[in-house]
Order: C-alpha cells, then structure tokens, then sequence
C-alpha cells in the first residue's frame, strides 16, 4: 500500500515541476520551413530583445543571417541584406566583446567570418580558415571568448 501512495506522491510532484517549467519558457516558433531553421544565436548589445542568427542554408537566396526579435509575441525573424559577398553554410555566431554591430560566424567548413552588422546590412569585413582544419572536416559549433593581454 505504501509503494503506490509513493508513486502517486512522486507523480504528482513531476507534474507540478513539469507544468512550472513549461510556463516560465514557452517554446516559441522562428520559422515555418527548414531553410528559417536557427543553427546559432548571438545576443545583441543594445538589449533591446533582439539577437542575430544564423542559418544552415547554401543556396543562392536562401537566408544566411536574420535579426530575431524575441522580446514580443510574436517572435519576429527579418532576414538582413548582404554587402558583398555571403558566407556558405553558417553554423554559429558570437558577438565579440567590447565591438557593438561586430560578430563572428563560422561556417561548416571551418572558415571564421568577422561581420559587421549595421542596421539590416550585413557585411564580411574579414575571414581566415580555424587552424587545422582537413579535408572534407566540418565544424558545427563555436564561441569567442575574451582574455586578458598579457603583452608582448
């Protein structure tokens, strides 16, 4: 008697966390096909609940990079316009520290892209290949992270 009490208790106690956790972070949706799906993220600056993604597509006029506005519902997703030549195949974005508008993406085949982000331009400014990095290699992932200098 007392081992299905305990279960019942234990039921009910996962059910409650379960409907607490779903509350607080629903899911909400960026896209409706395959080619707005999200493969990296990167926060803004100006904290005004926007974020820069990037998405997993190579095709010719397929989005590449999109500001996420997350702060209302809905979610809005506005692809940005290219200056100049566009990266292939991102897989993740970064802010990098103490440069508003700049971020890093790295594409599957291991080339870091430092853009420029200016109002709903996007610009390369700059990329060079990861070190070691093979033939036929892929790289799903990445962050920046500061430092300190330590001179020299």
């Amino acid at each position: 008697m007392k081992l299905p009490l305990r279960l019942a208790a234990a039921g009910a106690l996962v059910a409650l966390l379960a409907g607490t956790a779903q509350a607080a972070t629903p899911w909400r949706q960026a896209g409706t096909d395959a080619r707005s799906g999200v493969s990296g993220l990167a926060a803004e600056a100006d904290g005004a609940g926007t974020a820069l993604v990037v998405h997993d597509n190579r095709r010719s006029g397929q989005p590449r990079l999109s500001r996420l506005a997350y702060g209302a519902d809905p979610v809005t997703v506005t692809p940005l316009v290219w200056e100049g030549a566009e990266p292939v195949d991102l897989e993740a974005v970064e802010a990098i520290p103490g440069m508003p508008g700049e971020h890093l993406a790295v594409a599957s085949r291991g080339i870091v892209c430092r853009l420029e982000v200016a109002g709903t331009t996007a610009t390369v400014v700059d990329h060079t290949p990861l070190p070691a990095i093979g033939a036929g290699d892929e790289n799903r992932g990445g962050y920046v992270r500061t430092a300190p200098y330590r001179g020299g």
